[in-house]
Parts: structure tokens; C-alpha cells; sequence
């Protein structure tokens, strides 16, 4: 757990100043935050499928979490937010 915090921290400077993909430490087997720096075509599909279907949430708690959730977090984040607004866009 000490090891993660520093990781952490170095990731989100990174991320912020937009550093090469090579500064981001990983912590885990999923590149999904590696993949949404790198590729632009599945950023920008994320983010239009989101712009897209954010409002079909009627409830705003709920979707005041999924855009903070989805616009601050990182890339598993991102794709939480998205599975749920793919679940509202088939069941709602």
C-alpha cells in the first residue's frame, strides 16, 4: 500500500502535464489508462458515446457521479461511466 500512494502521485502529475505514456507507472495488468493517452480515436469514441447519452439519466445525484466519475477519473474509471450509461441507453 505505501508503494501505491507514490505511484499514484507521480501518475497524476503525468497525467496532467500530459507526459509521454512511458512516465505513467502501472500498477496493474490493464493499460487502459496507456491505451486512452495513446490511441485518439477510442478517447474521442469515448467521449462522444458519453456526450451522446449522458442525459438519457433522469436523475441528477446520479448523473452529477457519472460526469465527475467520467470527466476526473481515470480509465477504468471512464469505462464504469460508460457501462452504465450503455445500460441506461438499451433498459431506460
Amino acid at each position: 500500500m505505501i508503494l501505491y500512494i507514490p505511484k499514484r502521485i507521480i501518475n497524476r502529475v503525468a497525467w496532467k502535464l500530459r507526459l509521454p505514456i512511458q512516465f505513467l507507472l502501472s500498477s496493474d495488468m490493464n493499460p487502459l489508462n496507456l491505451w486512452l493517452l495513446s490511441n485518439k480515436k477510442l478517447k474521442e469514441f469515448l467521449e462522444q458515446y458519453y456526450r451522446k447519452n449522458i442525459d438519457r439519466i433522469e436523475d441528477p445525484g446520479l448523473r452529477e457521479d457519472v460526469r465527475k466519475t467520467f470527466e476526473k477519473g481515470y480509465g477504468y474509471d471512464k469505462i464504469c461511466a460508460i457501462n452504465l450509461l450503455g445500460v441506461f441507453k438499451r433498459y431506460f
